[in-house]
């Protein structure tokens, strides 16, 4: 009973309407009763009898009205209530201005408009300083100001979007910049007191007139944050940027398909003994065949894949290949490793294991290290120095010479080959001071018992001065290009 009270008392509210209805008809009946009111209607029957049926109607008609009203109450509620519905689902409840919602449905619903974006610069520290209540209620006066602010500059309405991101629509040809700039100055004028803190709050604004404007306002929102120089930029002044992204997500779907499918593949370049102009080894690089077998070269995909973590998948991929490739060989051959690579617990089991199953092949492996500049730890490369020498293998430091060397780390790294970087070989016709340069490499390479390979060598005038400078070892575009296994005339076969 105790219960039934209490469920009834907590839900009563729900059921207003059908209690006014029970209470009602009870009164009526319980009057028609007190009354004896039965008994007038029961004798005005009799004397009446010639109506017969008719007057049976009467109780029916009296109920029908009863419900009539009952339902012409429950649609209006209902239409209330609907109405009401709609207008919280519009609302924003901790600022009371209209929310996402509602600046989506009146931008679906009402013409060409251009969107500005307002946010609060680093408003996230705020909360880890106040504490997320705090936060909130700092966020409601931000809201009230800017509100102010917008209404006073513009007169338009200020949506809250999301976050600490506020939104404004505008009819077209409005100086979006000059009224961006307009609401910035005049919030930041004052600074705004909370919990007895001056703080001044300032504004990234984005603004966008390309379709879908909140889309597009949003990515030069993102733009904005990043961008430690503007407060105020469009959409339209990144839109190529835009696209150029875009392309880097077709490319990033490139990279993902070729992996799943089993389309990156290696191609060999040659070095050249500079003494005796042979082939002395080749160097294994990466490429991405198209479906109509042309190749992407690793400049428009290494980059990416390694931004989005695919770099190890393509590394073991090439190395694999490459083992593939030379296991029947006498030549020697190269595969690069960066620091990344290194640093990865999943490419190095996956390549000891390679050179434990492959001995043989291993004694014939260089490993050239790339980005030396952006070695973090030197100890974790002498680590892997000394654990691939236990196989034969070479190591070779890639690029040198360029950017900051560290010639003493070179020293205890101990490598077999120095690879002079492309760019001091590219001007050794134009700059004695590069020539100066590589000379002095070269003299610290052969006191060191370092070999020493030029890249980009492009032509035969540049091929000579290699010689003559005493570098042992040449690349580049005037002996030979990068070709696939099938295509080197079966020189490794």
């Amino acid at each position: 009973m105790k219960k039934f009270l209490y469920w009834s008392i907590m839900n009563y509210k729900k059921y207003v309407d059908e209690l006014l209805l029970f209470i009602f008809i009870s009164t009526f009946l319980m009057y028609f009763i007190v009354t004896q009111s039965y008994e007038m209607l029961f004798h005005f029957v009799i004397e009446h009898e010639q109506h017969g049926s008719k007057m049976l109607v009467f109780f029916p008609i009296l109920l029908a009205l009863v419900c009539i009203v009952y339902a012409l109450k429950k649609y209006f509620d209902l239409a209330a209530n609907n109405k009401l519905l709609l207008s919280s689902y519009m609302i924003d409840k901790l600022t009371g201005l209209n929310n996402r919602e509602a600046f989506l449905y009146r931008l679906k619903n009402s013409g060409k408009h251009s969107v500005i974006l307002l946010n609060i610069i680093d408003f996230k520290s705020i909360n880890k300083t106040f504490g997320f209540r705090e936060a909130d209620v700092l966020l409601i006066k931000v809201a009230k100001k800017l509100e102010v602010v917008v209404k006073k500059i513009s007169g338009l309405k200020l949506y809250r979007v999301f976050g600490d991101e506020f939104g404004l629509m505008c009819e077209p040809g409005i100086n979006l910049k000059e009224l961006s700039q307009n609401i910035r100055n005049a919030f930041e004028e004052d600074c705004l007191f909370f919990q007895e803190n001056a703080l001044h709050l300032s504004l990234n604004i984005t603004y966008s007139q390309t379709s879908p404007e909140l889309l597009t306002a949003s990515i030069a929102m993102q733009e904005c944050k990043e961008n430690l120089e503007k407060y105020i930029l469009s959409f339209e002044s990144i839109e190529e940027h835009v696209k150029e992204n875009s392309n880097s997500l077709e490319m990033l779907k490139v990279i993902k398909d070729a992996i799943s499918d089993d389309t990156i593949v290696p191609v060999y370049h040659s070095i050249v003994n500079n003494k005796t102009l042979e082939v002395f080894k080749y160097e294994t690089l990466a490429r991405i065949r198209k479906k109509n077998n042309e190749l992407i070269s690793p400049f428009y995909f290494i980059e990416l894949s390694k931004k989005f973590k695919l770099y190890p998948e393509i590394t073991k991929s090439i190395i694999q290949k490459a083992f593939d490739d030379f296991a029947n060989s006498t030549y020697n051959f190269s595969v690069n490793f960066s620091y990344i690579d290194i640093h990865n617990p999943e490419i190095l089991s996956f390549f000891y294991s390679l050179l434990e199953e492959n001995k043989e092949t291993s004694k014939r492996l260089t490993i050239e290290i790339l980005e030396t500049e952006n070695i973090g730890s030197y100890e974790e490369l002498l680590s892997f120095r000394q654990r691939i020498k236990e196989y034969g293998c070479k190591l070779a430091i890639d690029d040198f010479g360029s950017g900051y060397s560290n010639w003493v780390y070179i020293l205890k790294l101990q490598p077999d080959y120095i690879k002079l970087d492309g760019s001091l070989i590219e001007n050794l016709l134009d700059s004695n001071n590069n020539k100066t340069l590589v000379e002095t490499i070269v003299r610290f390479a052969k006191e060191n018992n370092i070999k020493t390979i030029a890249e980009f060598v492009s032509s035969k005038e540049l091929s000579e001065i290699v010689i003559d400078l005493g570098i042992d070892f040449s690349q580049g575009y005037f002996y030979s290009t990068p070709q696939e296994l099938t295509k080197l005339d079966n020189q490794i076969k």
